[in-house]
C-alpha cells in the first residue's frame, strides 16, 4: 500500500478532520473511504463545535488503555458501516447535587431508545440475600460494570457464580437491564451497555460469515471476501444503531450529564462537504454521518462521515478537498472550495528566491498590454463531472452488508420452546430472530464441512 498511499492528499479547509482509507471489495477496484469528524460540546440546547477537535481515531482506544477492558472509543479507520452508531461512555450521574442508590440512564437519538439502570456498590450476603446500602453522585458505565464473564457477549463482565470475598459476599454488577430480577447467587444477568464492542467480543465476531478473517490493517491485500458481512465494522449494540444520524439530529440524555438530569441538545446542521480532484475533474463525494459518540466525563460529542469513491487505476492520483457547511449556512461550491484550497496552497509555499523575485507577466493579444495577472480565479481549473455518489458502484448485495432481506417464516412453538428461545437471546443479548438465523448459519456451515 506504500506506493498508492504516497499518492493520495487530504486538504481540511474547515475545524472537522479528515483522514482517508484504501481498500478493496473481492473482484473490485479499490475504493477511496474518505472519513470526517466533528467534535461538539455536550450542553443542553444546540450544540457547539469545540475548539480543541479530536483527532480520527487510526485504531481502537481501550478504557484506561487496557486492552482487557472495554472499548473507549473505536477506530475510525473502517470502510462503510451500513447502519448508524451511537455510544455513550463515562458516568451515570446522580441528579445535581444530591446522592442516590439507583438511576436510570437514557439516551434517545432518532429511533434509538435505551434505558439502563445503574445501581450504587451492592452485594449479595452469605445468604444469597441482595444488600445495596451505599449511595452514589456519579458512577463509570463500562462494560467491565456490567453483567458477563467468560463465554458470555460480555466477557470483561461481573458474573454472580464467581467466588466469594473473605466475608462471603459477592459483588453485582453496577449496571443491569431496567426491572430484571436477580434470584441470588449463580443469577443469569443479561449483559447491558452503552459503550462500542470490541472487534473480538461474541456479537461483533459472530458476524464474520467469512473463513478468512478480518486483520484491521492491510485493506488491499488481500481483498474484503465476497460474503463479507459489512455489519460487523458497526461498533454499538443493536439495539443503539439507527439508519443515519442527521445534521440537526436531536437527542435526550437523562443522568449522563454531571449538571443536567435531562439534557435536551440537538446538533447544529454543520456537515462536511467534500471534493475528490482526479486527473479527469473534480467529484462530489456523499458523506453520511454513522458514527456518533458520546463521552460524559469529558463533555463531548463527535459525529463522524463517510463517503466512498472506486479507484479507476490502483496508483491513481488524487487530492481530497473537506470543506464544510456554516451552522444553518449555504453549501460551499466546487469553485469556492477550490479557491479555497489554491490560497491555502500558496499562504504556505514559500517566498521566491532573490532570482525568482520578478513580477509575471503576459500579454493581452486583444489591445496589446502587459497586464499583471490576477491573484484569484473566478472558477477553478479543474471541472466538476458528474458523480454517482448515491448508487456506488463497489456496495455489495444488501445481504452482505448486514442489511436485513426479510421473509417472513412461521415457526411453530411450543410455550416451553419458546421460553428456551428467549432465555438463550437473553444470554446472548441478540433478539430471538437472530438466534434462530446464526443457529441456521451453524448448522448450514456443518453440513457444508461434512
Amino acid at each position: 500500500m506504500g506506493a498508492v498511499s504516497a499518492r493520495v492528499s487530504v486538504v481540511e479547509l474547515s475545524p472537522l478532520k479528515a483522514a482517508w482509507l484504501l481498500w478493496r471489495p473481492d473482484r473490485s477496484a479499490p475504493v477511496l473511504t474518505v472519513i470526517c469528524k466533528a467534535t461538539f460540546g455536550l450542553a443542553p440546547g444546540v450544540a457547539v463545535l469545540s475548539s480543541a477537535q479530536d483527532d480520527v481515531n487510526q485504531r481502537d482506544l481501550h478504557t484506561e488503555n487496557n486492552p482487557r477492558l472495554g472499548l473507549y472509543s473505536a477506530s475510525d479507520m473502517v470502510p462503510y458501516k451500513p447502519r448508524a452508531d451511537v455510544t455513550v461512555v463515562g458516568k451515570a450521574f446522580a441528579a445535581p447535587g444530591e446522592l442516590a442508590r439507583s438511576v436510570i440512564a437514557r439516551v434517545k437519538v432518532g429511533s434509538v431508545d435505551k434505558r439502563v439502570e445503574v445501581h450504587a456498590e451492592r452485594y449479595l450476603n452469605r445468604h444469597g440475600q441482595l444488600r445495596a446500602n451505599a449511595f452514589f453522585s456519579k458512577m463509570p458505565i463500562g462494560y467491565e460494570r456490567a453483567p458477563g464473564g467468560l463465554d458470555t457477549p460480555n466477557p470483561v463482565g461481573m458474573t454472580l457464580d464467581g467466588p466469594s470475598d473473605e466475608k462471603g459476599r459477592i459483588a453485582l454488577p453496577n449496571l443491569q437491564i431496567p426491572g430484571e430480577a436477580i434470584n441470588g447467587r449463580g443469577s443469569k444477568l443479561t449483559p447491558v451497555g452503552l459503550g462500542p464492542i470490541p472487534a473480538s467480543w461474541p456479537w461483533r465476531r459472530n458476524l464474520q460469515r467469512s473463513e478468512a478473517p478480518w486483520n484491521g490493517s492491510h485493506w488491499l491485500e488481500p481483498p474484503l471476501p465476497s460474503d463479507w458481512n459489512y455489519g460487523f465494522f458497526n461498533v454499538a449494540p443493536p439495539d443503539q444503531q439507527l439508519e443515519e444520524i442527521r445534521a440537526d439530529e436531536a437527542m435526550r440524555l437523562e443522568h449522563l450529564h454531571p449538571n443536567e438530569a435531562q439534557l435536551d441538545t440537538r446538533l447544529p446542521g454543520i456537515r462536511p462537504i467534500v471534493f475528490v480532484e482526479r486527473a479527469r475533474g473534480a467529484q462530489a463525494l456523499a458523506m453520511r454521518a454513522d458514527t456518533l459518540w458520546i463521552d460524559t466525563n469529558r463533555l463531548v460529542q463527535t459525529v463522524t462521515w463517510r463517503g466512498q469513491v472506486s479507484l479507476e487505476q490502483p496508483n491513481e492520483k488524487l487530492r481530497v478537498l473537506v470543506a464544510a457547511t456554516e451552522a444553518g449556512g449555504a453549501e460551499p461550491s466546487w469553485d469556492q472550495v477550490w479557491l479555497l484550497a489554491d490560497k491555502k496552497k500558496r499562504s504556505v509555499e514559500p517566498p521566491p528566491s532573490s532570482d525568482q523575485s520578478h513580477v509575471k507577466t503576459r500579454v493581452d493579444s486583444g489591445k496589446g498590454r502587459v497586464r499583471q495577472p490576477s491573484s484569484q480565479r473566478l472558477t477553478s481549473p479543474v471541472p466538476l463531472v458528474p458523480s454517482n455518489d448515491h448508487s456506488p458502484d463497489w456496495l455489495p448485495p444488501p445481504s452482505m452488508r448486514g442489511v436485513q432481506q426479510r421473509t417472513t417464516v412461521e415457526l411453530p412453538m411450543t410455550a416451553e420452546e419458546l421460553t428456551m428461545l428467549e432465555q438463550l437471546a437473553a444470554e446472548q443479548a441478540l433478539s430471538p430472530a437472530d438466534v434462530v438465523r446464526h443457529l441456521v448459519r451453524q448448522a448450514h456451515a456443518r453440513r457444508g464441512k461434512s
